[in-house]
């Protein structure tokens, strides 16, 4: 087993690469979720929509059943045409977009109802598109790192995992702690420079990737 498979913890170096990309992912989503319910619930004093605990658990809801819909068209995108790298770069410069929507919407006045409140659920829209073009795709990636047969390939799992559970225990307290005491904007512009450093990290770190997740034009030509 050489040294370059073993590079991270025993795993493929690339493991290390969609680690960190995934924990940024989910730090930029938790992060949004943990303010969500609260900035629509608060006062317009406060900078939020005032709306009743029951029509913000609504909206929560829906965005929150969506964001499992999508990811079916990001798969079938990824397998067909652009292949898990491309779709990964769009979803999350989509996601980064979307949550700077909402910051800007905490930062505009009006009630839900106004311009202020089309800008809030176009960005939401825009998250879960977003979601859809990331989010199956960085788990597959995963799994092509390591053969079949390979014995790692659980163990490659969980350590991905483990980037999801940071990730998600870290975003409220950074990005949730600076909506609540500082500024909505500030929460979610946390989650949208957490999703810009994912993507560009991804980016950065692609090499370490060797053919995974190119194109299904590219992989053909190399079979030929």
């Amino acid at each position: 087993m050489s040294d370059k498979n073993t590079a991270f913890f025993g795993h493929p170096i690339g493991l290390s690469s969609l680690f960190a990309t995934e924990m940024w992912e989910r730090f930029s989503y938790y992060g949004m979720r943990a303010l969500l319910v609260l900035f629509l619930t608060a006062t317009f004093a406060d900078g939020g929509f005032e709306l009743a605990e029951l029509d913000a658990f609504t909206i929560y809801g829906i965005f929150s059943g969506l964001v499992y819909v999508t990811p079916i068209i990001g798969g079938i995108l990824a397998d067909k045409v652009l292949g898990q790298r491309k779709t990964i770069y769009i979803g999350g410069i989509t996601m980064a977009i979307g949550q700077f929507m909402l910051a800007a919407s905490a930062m505009a006045n009006g009630d839900i109802e106004s311009g202020r409140g089309m800008l809030f659920f176009a960005g939401l829209g825009v998250l879960i598109l977003g979601n859809g073009f990331f989010k199956p795709n960085i788990s597959t990636m995963v799994g092509e790192l390591y053969d079949n047969a390979d014995p790692r390939k659980d163990g490659g799992f969980t350590i991905f995992y483990m980037g999801i559970n940071l990730g998600a225990f870290l975003s409220p307290l950074v990005a949730g702690k600076l909506g609540e005491q500082v500024a909505w904007e500030y929460g979610f512009m946390a989650a949208g420079v957490g999703m810009l450093i994912g993507t560009v990290w991804f980016f950065l770190r692609s090499h370490t990737l060797g053919p995974i997740g190119m194109p299904p034009k590219y992989k053909a030509e190399r079979v030929r």
